[in-house]
């Protein structure tokens, strides 16, 4: 069977939240309003399709395909957990970036210890508390789908997310940023998140282009 499987439910209520006709998505996505149609009525399209409605709507491609997509259900559940973190992390909301992670999860943050929420963060509270630090000094553009590499061996999930831009809100500078996230899941919940950063260019949004240095 050719195409991609869309989340039809999905498609529909960002079409609807955001206050669009079917033929109005249609025309900003640059397609037909049969496939529009098509696509609410869970029929199977290409998967460029898919892709031009994601950035239509603002949110990723993975968002719009149905966990089944994946061949694996154990795989499909572990990618899911992670596409709903990065829809957290997009939505800049601590709540439920935290609750992506089980009660006792760590979240260790390879950077320099001076940067804002860098290090071990232990359990919801601790990994609540550091998100809600990175957002009140960080502002990245959305992730979508054609920025990251996604894949799973056992219980990790393997993030590789490229060049987003990201702006230091104290600063005022965009750099982009590339960065490696590891991921294991258990239960359908992220029990360690390791992120792996270039560090010296998030110090340099941070303290801006003289690094720590021009803070001392």
């Amino acid at each position: 069977m050719r195409g991609v499987q869309p989340d039809r439910c999905r498609v529909l209520q960002l079409r609807r939240d955001q206050g669009l006709t079917q033929e109005q998505l249609a025309d900003r996505a640059n397609c037909d309003v049969k496939t529009v149609r098509s696509v609410e009525r869970g029929r199977r399209v290409d998967l460029r399709t898919v892709q031009s409605l994601a950035a239509t709507l603002g949110v990723s491609t993975e968002e719009l395909l149905i966990a089944d997509e994946v061949s694996d259900p154990e795989s499909a559940a572990m990618l899911a957990i992670v596409k709903t973190q990065i829809a957290a992390f997009n939505a800049r909301d601590p709540d439920a970036f935290a609750a992506t992670f089980t009660p006792d999860a760590v979240y260790c943050i390879n950077a320099h210890p001076d940067l804002p929420g860098a290090g071990v963060q232990r359990g919801r509270d601790e990994i609540r508390e550091g998100a809600r630090i990175a957002f009140e000094n960080f502002v990245s553009e959305p992730v979508t789908s054609e920025m990251i590499e996604l894949s799973v061996a056992g219980d990790h999930v393997y993030l590789r997310l490229m060049q987003p831009k990201v702006r230091g809100l104290k600063t005022g500078l965009v750099r982009e940023v590339t960065s490696l996230l590891v991921f294991v899941v258990r239960d359908g919940l992220i029990a360690e998140l390791h992120s792996h950063f270039h560090s010296g260019m998030l110090e340099e949004l941070v303290f801006g282009p003289q690094g720590r240095q021009a803070q001392s």
